[in-house]
């Protein structure tokens, strides 16, 4: 398997996150316990939002799960998503939830985080778990900054999940391997990764096949090319988008400094005085 990924525009051409992988991703990422995530979320808005968060953007939201618990939460959350399946899949579960007004329920769309254009600013943005890890190159880095920019107002907060580069460095991608159950039946993913070190890459096979003899389930592979970040790099984007880096912390414990051996960090960055 190569690590040279040049060519392979991820965001567009969109190879990953589609099919049998977006229609397992629930099952797949039953344990991410989303409830503890959306808790640090919170606490970031009330420690650098002075109190004044109430719209967001969830930008590659998924299946919707921040973005249900936020607007669970009282927040108006509009969501967008590359992967019409798994934008679809966050639909259906909004569409399943009993809401209290037509106006509580989240908004999804399908849509490219490096240009998608809302008639709205809001008061955050958020990219969780490493959707800019998919931003391969840098051009699409600065692109995607000055876009979630456009949508903020003046101190607008902005936070983002990502792979910490110090750690991947230091630990490096292994192959692992989890079972879960589906309705048609076990299924396990193994993935396996292989670090391009020059171009901060850590590109994954992922493989789902069933797991017993029951299953009928058919077996597919997606590769997945997911970029790390060190804090310094973080910056400087951020910078060039009119962004000030406030925060870099260990995720979904934020009130660990990002370190050594913190593989997910949450960077979060204040919008400046400029006119987007």
């Amino acid at each position: 398997m190569s690590g040279d990924t040049e060519g392979f525009d991820t965001m567009s051409s969109f190879q990953v996150f589609a099919g049998e992988y977006a229609r397992q991703y629930d099952a797949i990422y039953s344990e991410k316990n989303y409830g503890e995530e959306s808790d640090a979320l919170e606490k970031v808005f009330r420690q650098f939002g002075g109190g004044r968060i109430r719209n967001i953007l969830d930008l590659g939201c998924g299946t919707g799960s921040h973005s249900l618990i936020l607007a669970r939460r009282g927040y108006h959350v509009h969501g967008v998503e590359l992967s019409p399946s798994m934008e679809a899949l966050a639909r259906q579960k909004a569409d399943a939830m009993n809401w209290i007004s037509a106006t509580q329920k989240p908004v999804f769309q399908v849509g490219d985080v490096r240009s998608v254009r809302l008639k709205e600013n809001f008061d955050a943005a958020i990219m969780m778990f490493s959707v800019l890890g998919y931003l391969t190159r840098n051009s699409e880095v600065l692109e995607t900054f000055h876009n979630v920019r456009r949508h903020l107002a003046s101190g607008g907060l902005f936070a983002c999940e990502v792979w910490y580069g110090p750690t991947v460095l230091l630990n490096r991608p292994t192959q692992r391997s989890r079972v879960f159950d589906t309705p048609a039946g076990k299924v396990e993913r193994t993935g396996s990764g292989r670090l391009d070190v020059n171009r901060h890459l850590v590109e994954i096979c992922f493989t789902l096949k069933g797991a017993d003899a029951e299953s009928s389930f058919k077996e597919s592979t997606e590769i997945h090319p997911v970029r790390f970040y060190f804090s310094l790099e973080l910056e400087f984007f951020l910078s060039l988008a009119d962004f000030d880096l406030v925060s870099l912390t260990a995720f979904p414990e934020i009130e660990k400094e990002a370190g050594e051996n913190t593989w997910n960090v949450l960077a979060v960055a204040r919008a400046g005085r400029s006119t987007p």
